[in-house]
């Protein structure tokens, strides 16, 4: 399954997710969509989308869409836990 379907699933057991771009190194528009259907999604279910780690071309890509206004950007660096990963 893509990337879209998994994190579907993930929402559909819990409405908070956390996804972890840190070894994202380029974000099209494309992608930028996907984020923003999983940001409606979460809302929807009454829960929230994070996005975690992202690389500096990758939030420039984000800013540039504006959709920093849209998700809430962690500035921490977590370190991935094998139960919160979706596929490899």
């Amino acid at each position: 399954p893509d990337v879209l379907e998994q994190c579907r699933a993930a929402l559909a057991q819990n409405p908070y997710l956390i996804l972890d771009l840190a070894e994202t190194v380029f974000l099209a528009s494309a992608g930028l969509a996907v984020l923003a259907r999983l940001n409606r999604k979460a809302k929807e279910m009454e829960g929230e989308l994070r996005v975690a780690n992202c690389a500096k071309e990758v939030l420039k890509a984000i800013q540039w869409w504006r959709s920093e206004k849209i998700l809430l950007l962690l500035t921490i660096f977590l370190q991935p836990q094998p139960d919160l990963v979706i596929g490899d």
